[in-house]
C-alpha cells in the first residue's frame, strides 16, 4: 500500500483549487498530460464517492490508466492540469451516477478529438482547461473558489494598496512557482478594472493566464479575448455590450498591427490596467517597453511583473516606477513550511 500511496502521489498537481471531502457521492471531470507531448492531453471523468478526497482519487485515477508506464508518474513526468466538480451540471443532464459518459457529453461540445474514441485531445492541458472551464459556465456549472497561498494574497494586498494610495507604475519580480497570474486576475477584479490588458512577448503567457482566468468563479465575469484574432475588437466590444469585463491577451512581438492593437486597447473608454509580464524576457528592449510607455496618460494602473532580474526588466521604465517588491524562493519555501507547522498543529 505503501508504494501505491508514493505512486499516485508523485503525480503533479498543477493548480491551486481545493476540495472538501464531502458525505455524497459527486461527478468530476480531470485533465492530464505527459509533459513530454505538448500538444495534446488526456480528458477523463472520476465518480468520486462519499468520504472521498477528489484530488487525491483523481490523482489515483490517473496513475492506474497509465498501466505499465508508472514510471512515468514516478520520474514527475504526468501532470494533473485541472479537476471539475460537475456533480450540479451532471444531474441537470440527467448523468448523476458511475461512468455516465460525461466526459463524452462535454468532449463532444470541445472538439479537438485525437481520434473518433479515446481520450486524447490535440490541445495542450491547458488550452483544455480553458474550453472545459468555459464550457461549464457557459452551462451554469459553479466554477471552483481560487484559494491564494499566504504570500500571494499578502502580495496582491500590497500591489493593490499601493495602486489605491496613487500609484500608477509597480513593479514586482516573484520567483518561480510563486502563482503570479492568479494573483494578476485577483488585483485585476480587486481594482474593479473593466479591462485587463496582459502585455508579453512571450505567448505562453496568455495560456497561463487564460487557464486561471477562466478556471475560477471569481473570474467568472470576464472574456479572455486574444489579440492576434482577426475580429478582437468586435469579440472585446460585445463582451463590454454583454455586461462582463475583459482581459485581452496583447503580443509584443513586432508586427505591422502591433501598434493598432496598443491603440485600440488603450483608447478604449474603460478602466484599464496593463499587466507587463515576464518583462525581462523580449519586453524589456525599446521596441516592446516603448509604445507602451508612451500610452501611460492613458492607462490607469500599470504592473510590471517579472521573475528574474528586475533592474533589467525595468531599464527603461526608470522615472515611471513609483513601487517595487519581490519574493524569492527561500521566502516562499520558508512561508510553505510555517504554514505546514501551524497545521500540524491546529
Amino acid at each position: 500500500m505503501g508504494i501505491l500511496l508514493t505512486g499516485f502521489r508523485s503525480i503533479k498537481i498543477k493548480f491551486q483549487t481545493k476540495y472538501e471531502v464531502r458525505d455524497y457521492d459527486r461527478m468530476f471531470l480531470y485533465i492530464w498530460q505527459d509533459i513530454t507531448e505538448q500538444y495534446e492531453c488526456k480528458f477523463g471523468e472520476r465518480w468520486v464517492f462519499s468520504g472521498k478526497d477528489p484530488i487525491a482519487d483523481c490523482q489515483l485515477r490517473v496513475y492506474n490508466s497509465l498501466s505499465v508506464r508508472k514510471d512515468l508518474a514516478i520520474d514527475g513526468k504526468i501532470e494533473l492540469v485541472a479537476i471539475f466538480d460537475v456533480t450540479e451540471l451532471a444531474k441537470e443532464w440527467k448523468k448523476y451516477y458511475k461512468n455516465s459518459s460525461m466526459d463524452d457529453a462535454i468532449r463532444e461540445i470541445i472538439g479537438f478529438r485525437k481520434q473518433t474514441t479515446g481520450e486524447v485531445h490535440r490541445l495542450s492541458g491547458s488550452e483544455m482547461k480553458i474550453k472545459v472551464s468555459e464550457l461549464l459556465a457557459k452551462y451554469g456549472q459553479p466554477l471552483p473558489v481560487a484559494a491564494l497561498s499566504t504570500y500571494q494574497y499578502n502580495e496582491a494586498v500590497d500591489v493593490i494598496t499601493q495602486f489605491r494610495n496613487g500609484a500608477k507604475v509597480v513593479a514586482s519580480e516573484y520567483c518561480a512557482r510563486f502563482g503570479k497570474t492568479i494573483e494578476g486576475g485577483v488585483i485585476a477584479k480587486e481594482l474593479d478594472v473593466d479591462l485587463g490588458i496582459v502585455a508579453s512577448y512571450v505567448k505562453t503567457v496568455f495560456t497561463s493566464f487564460g487557464a486561471d482566468m477562466t478556471g475560477f468563479e471569481q473570474f467568472s465575469n470576464y472574456k479572455n479575448i486574444n489579440c492576434d484574432d482577426e475580429n478582437y475588437k468586435e469579440q472585446i466590444k460585445s463582451a463590454f455590450k454583454d455586461g462582463y469585463k475583459v482581459f485581452a491577451y496583447l503580443s509584443l512581438a513586432n508586427g505591422k498591427n502591433r501598434q493598432k492593437r496598443i491603440n485600440f486597447l488603450t483608447g478604449l473608454k474603460v478602466s484599464k490596467m496593463l499587466i507587463v509580464d515576464e518583462a525581462d524576457l523580449g519586453a524589456k528592449r525599446k521596441k516592446q517597453a516603448l509604445p507602451l510607455i508612451a500610452k501611460l496618460l492613458k492607462i490607469d494602473y500599470t504592473w510590471i511583473i517579472t521573475g528574474t532580474d528586475l533592474e533589467e526588466a525595468i531599464k527603461l521604465w526608470q522615472g515611471y516606477v513609483d513601487y517595487m517588491n519581490s519574493v524569492t524562493y527561500i521566502e516562499l519555501l520558508n512561508q510553505k513550511r510555517e504554514t505546514k507547522k501551524v497545521l500540524e498543529n491546529a
